[in-house]
């Protein structure tokens, strides 16, 4: 038995592993001496000796010879420089494009040494200005894309920035594109990015309309597009939904059109079956897009919590056909929402179907803090008693200031300090029982805002 070194290469690193083999099968035979050649018998009178016992087997081990590493934080402060130097990057922007980079990197088998990244920076900053790219957008589309800076340029970035020009974009649109779209360039010319385009061009008819769908749909239904897309708006079309009204409404569309055709056929099915919302129904593609973004079990559950607040079968349809993405809400809002409205407000389930808005608004950020104005100005006589909260949640915040705060702070000291302090503090007001009458909840009010003003004012 012998031991023999072998050098190894592996991925550029230079190894040698320490391994045992037998001399008579696999190790190299040994330099002829003047003791090989003795005579036959004394060979034989030899092997006639007792050989020794064989040694223990040898463990392999592997070493691998240190070289120069470059460490991430030299990296990242390596691509900061480059920012600032060749962008005019501020340093805090430079820092986290760099830190972005950074992480990007580390998820890379192949990891970009500083030498080949001011290499290939510079020729992708070079191709951009040769483009029309001005130095803001290159800024702007770095920051979007950190990584557009280690791409390739002829296999890469060309093909695609040419098609996009070619399309008819602008610098400035293909800047905007890949700002919404962080990932388009990661996707293949001829397999996704194309095809999409042409997609979209098919259903939306011009350039311009593909470039506005583009500027906003979101990039994980890119690859479906090319697939589904098409043969999704023509079902829709023998549905007597006309096209114009489909491009009109094509952002409510985005998760319904990428889905599998036989997949949106049950769901427009359940959608008018199930619900009574039919395709004429300006609700018609809300109720589409929600029914795609939850299952049926989801949506049962929620429903359970309209029963257990009194709620008919034939009430959540009537909700459901108004304000369809109100179901989109999780259980423990609309459980809050209907508790405020129909436990301390008193409303019934016919005001809350035809008053939608009080279902629109945050309970802690609108809804309360109004209520709460409204109901101060009303016990002291002020305004209307019988003002319906729903119209006050449909003004602007500077209209129902201007209406309700600024002509009453004389008679009403402090009212818009009350106001804004009341935003987000719902759950620290101390109400009444949900089976108190509506007087008493009108004096806990009155209190819980006198003991607000004065402890905000001790």
């Amino acid at each position: 038995m012998a031991t023999v070194l072998l050098p190894i290469s592996f991925f550029g690193c230079n190894l040698q592993r320490q391994i045992l083999y037998p001399v008579s099968a696999t190790a190299p035979a040994p330099a002829k001496t003047a003791s090989t050649t003795a005579p036959t018998t004394t060979a034989k009178a030899a092997s006639t000796t007792a050989s020794p016992p064989p040694p223990p087997p040898t463990t392999i081990t592997t070493t691998r010879k240190k070289g120069p590493r470059f460490s991430e934080p030299d990296y990242r402060s390596v691509v900061a420089d480059f920012l600032v130097d060749s962008l005019e990057f501020s340093e805090k922007e430079a820092l986290s494009t760099s830190t972005e980079l950074t992480k990007w990197r580390q998820s890379r088998v192949i990891k970009v040494c500083a030498t080949d990244f001011h290499r290939k920076a510079e020729l992708v900053i070079r191709f951009l200005e040769q483009k029309g790219f001005e130095k803001p957008q290159m800024r702007k589309l770095v920051s979007a894309m950190p990584q557009i800076l280690t791409r390739t340029i002829e296999a890469n970035l060309e093909p695609k920035i040419n098609y996009f020009l070619e399309l008819g974009f602008s610098t400035s649109d293909i800047v905007d594109v890949v700002s919404a779209q962080h990932t388009i360039l990661n996707f293949g010319l001829d397999s996704t990015i194309r095809p999409t385009i042409e997609a979209l061009r098919t259903v939306m008819g011009s350039v311009e309309n593909v470039l506005r769908v583009m500027k906003r749909f979101r990039f994980y239904y890119f690859p479906h597009i090319p697939r589904y897309f098409v043969q999704n708006v023509s079902m829709l079309q023998a549905l007597g939904i006309p096209i114009e009204f489909i491009r009109k409404r094509i952002f409510q569309l985005c998760a319904p059109l990428t889905q599998k055709p036989e997949t949106l056929k049950d769901i427009v099915a359940q959608a008018e079956a199930k619900w009574g919302v039919s395709p004429c129904s300006n609700m018609f593609f809300y109720a589409v897009d929600l029914l795609c973004r939850i299952n049926e079990e989801n949506l049962d559950s929620k429903c359970r919590v309209f029963e257990s607040f009194g709620w008919d079968r034939s009430d959540m349809v009537d909700l459901f056909r108004s304000v369809p993405f109100f179901f989109g809400l999780s259980e423990g809002n609309i459980k809050a929402k209907l508790r405020f409205y129909m436990n301390e407000l008193g409303y019934d389930v016919r005001f809350i179907i035809k008053c939608p808005s009080l279902l629109f608004c945050s309970l802690e950020k609108r809804v309360w803090p109004r209520h709460l104005v409204l109901q101060i100005l009303s016990d002291r006589g002020l305004v209307d008693g019988n003002l319906p909260l729903c119209k006050a949640l449909g003004m602007t915040e500077s209209k129902f200031l201007k209406q309700y705060i600024q002509p009453f702070e004389d008679a009403v000291p402090n009212l818009h300090d009350i106001y804004v302090n009341s935003i987000g503090t719902r759950k620290v007001c101390l109400l009444p029982a949900p089976s108190a009458s509506l007087q008493s909840i009108a004096d806990s009010l009155i209190r819980a805002v006198v003991k607000m003003s004065q402890m905000l004012y001790r």
